[in-house]
């Protein structure tokens, strides 16, 4: 299992077994470079944790667990984990700043403690099988065990085809789930399962100041998490869209005194690329700046792609941005978690203010669909484009998964939001940025997620969010002055190519000659006519139905083929049209 997931940790691999459990644990150094080792113990080794993630208050945490007796043999963060639990239990995983996965094993009372943290940036999966717990952070070392044959989840490729992503507990991996955000999984000494949330809710109440006093508390709290955020013993940079996210990162951590700079940026050769923005970023604050272009064969590396995101995922250029960073550091700040908790996505909330607050729940859940994009299918798509495996399965409403974000309190703009945060941002951002950073050995941090931010966020009011139709209206108030005038006024991009170009250039080729004869139409996941007829239709600058869909169904042959037919559970060397071709 540990084999599988080496490209994660490439430094070291380390290994604690008993008459009850085995953790194996493959390490990334980041912080303690020479006695950080895992597994990791307690002093009397009651105790022994495995873990990925950082812990960025755990200086803190140790000096309050000195006071209290306990005894370090490390600088690491990992150590401060299993202390902390050992003094404080379950409560303990409140008390982390950072992003987490680990395993904790009791040896006296035969218990194991799996926990992920509150956003779910870091993965944790897991499968009960043969009276067995496996667990890991890439559901491909489960696989690997042996013990499990990887089969369909229809569930979940439902919800994929529909939402782009799995809400939730679910994966596309019959009998392995993944652990929630905020929850914790304890395995009794009688072999019963527990899974509970220890995710504080939210019950602040939201502060009434002024504009002047929110832009301070949002200073003070960005200024803290960044430093926290740049802790570190080996190289660390930052991406650079040239947008105020990333932007912002990069010039608070010059005022915190990090003079020489790493960023790193990625285009496609179209004129709607950063590349320009993100240079004129990078020298008005003097970085040492690289990019890449991606302007021909796209899709070279695709089932490298697919093989880390383990799913029938799309836009994961991210991959190539994380190759290029590899190559220079081991750490870098994302500023992903910005658009989500300080009102960046504008353009829709722009359309949800022309409703009123008092619309009827199912209203605002078709309305939040829609102002997505999403590809939700109606049920006349659905009876022609699945096949036979899906006979048995019962079509149940994906708005459904919406619903409890709309019957709660708070202004129609609040929900969205807080849906947003929920689903897509845990489910799809955070979980693609891990898996394409960390195929690399690349650890990506996530500044706006420190929990000083975001607990000051959920007390600021919307309106300092979404202001006069302008969104981040609180954040450019604090970094004006700051930051230069072109990137507070730059509407959002991404690092993502023009779907219709990729389509014509490599996607429509590629479809032509393997989906008719793939194993997606043979095997019954999708009918021959709906495909036929996709490819028959002219592109247009409409795109939804030449290249969302053949692009979901593509993404699908590509991952049944690696999984499924392969068993490709160690990265796989092989080239798109070979892995197609092969049977």
């Amino acid at each position: 299992m540990t084999d599988s997931v080496t490209h994660r940790g490439p430094d070291e691999v380390g290994y604690f077994h008993d008459d009850r459990i085995s953790l194996g644990h493959a390490r990334l150094s980041i912080i303690d470079l020479h006695t950080g080792s895992q597994p990791m113990f307690n002093e009397n080794k009651n105790f022994v944790v495995v873990y990925n993630g950082e812990i960025y208050n755990y200086q803190e945490l140790k000096s309050e667990l000195e006071k209290k007796g306990h005894n370090f043999s490390t600088s690491s963060d990992t150590e401060v984990i299993v202390h902390a639990y050992e003094e404080y239990g379950i409560e303990s995983f409140n008390m982390f700043n950072g992003m987490f996965a680990f395993a904790i094993w009791d040896s006296k009372k035969k218990e194991l403690i799996l926990a992920r943290d509150s956003h779910g940036i870091k993965p944790l999966y897991f499968s009960e099988v043969n009276k067995k717990l496996l667990f890991a952070s890439e559901a491909k070392a489960i696989l690997n065990s042996q013990d499990i044959e990887p089969e369909v989840n229809i569930e979940s490729l439902y919800y994929m085809l529909n939402l782009r992503y799995i809400p939730y507990e679910q994966t596309i991996f019959k009998n392995i789930q993944r652990l929630a955000a905020g929850h914790f999984l304890r395995a009794k000494s009688n072999g019963q399962l527990e899974i509970r949330k220890y995710k504080r809710e939210n019950t602040h109440n939201l502060l009434e100041i002024t504009e002047n006093q929110a832009s301070t508390k949002l200073n003070n709290a960005l200024l803290s998490s960044i430093k926290r955020h740049l802790i570190s013993d080996v190289p660390l940079g930052f991406y650079l869209s040239g947008g105020i996210d990333s932007t912002t990162l990069v010039a608070i951590s010059k005022e915190l005194g990090h003079k020489k700079l790493t960023t790193f940026s990625m285009g496609f050769g179209e004129e709607r690329d950063e590349l320009q923005t993100a240079k004129q970023v990078s020298e008005y604050f003097e970085t040492d700046h690289k990019e890449i272009i991606i302007d021909g064969a796209i899709m070279k590396e695709f089932p490298s792609m697919i093989w880390c995101a383990e799913g029938p995922k799309r836009n994961l250029w991210h991959y190539y941005l994380a190759k290029l960073a590899r190559k220079h550091v081991k750490v870098v700040l994302s500023g992903l978690g910005c658009d989500e908790f300080f009102g960046g996505y504008d353009f829709r909330y722009k359309q949800i203010m022309n409703y009123k607050d008092d619309l009827p729940t199912q209203e605002k859940v078709k309305t939040y669909i829609n102002t997505q994009g999403r590809d939700i299918l109606s049920e006349n798509e659905m009876n022609n484009f699945f096949g036979k495996q899906f006979k048995n399965f019962s079509k149940r409403s994906v708005s459904n998964l919406f619903i409890p974000f709309f019957n709660t309190n708070g202004s129609f703009l609040q929900q969205v939001v807080e849906a947003d945060k929920e689903m897509k941002m845990t489910n799809e951002f955070l979980l693609v940025d891990d898996a394409v950073s960390m195929a690399h050995g690349l650890e990506v941090r996530v500044p706006f997620l420190d929990n000083e931010l975001t607990s000051l966020s959920q007390q600021l009011p919307m309106n300092y969010k979404f202001h006069n139709n302008e969104g981040k209206f609180i954040l450019k108030k604090t970094m004006t002055n700051r930051l230069p005038d072109f990137v507070l006024k730059k509407s959002k991009q991404g690092f993502n190519p023009d779907p219709v170009l990729v389509y014509k250039k490599e996607l429509h080729e590629y479809a032509k000659q393997y989906l008719l004869d793939g194993i997606g139409i043979s095997q019954g996941f999708f009918t021959k006519d709906f495909v036929t007829k996709l490819l028959s239709q002219e592109t247009s600058d409409h795109f939804r139905t030449h290249y969302n869909k053949l692009w979901d169904i593509f993404a699908f042959e590509t991952w049944y083929k690696l999984f499924i037919v392969r068993k490709e559970f160690t990265k796989p060397n092989i080239s798109l049209d070979k892995l197609l071709m092969d049977s």
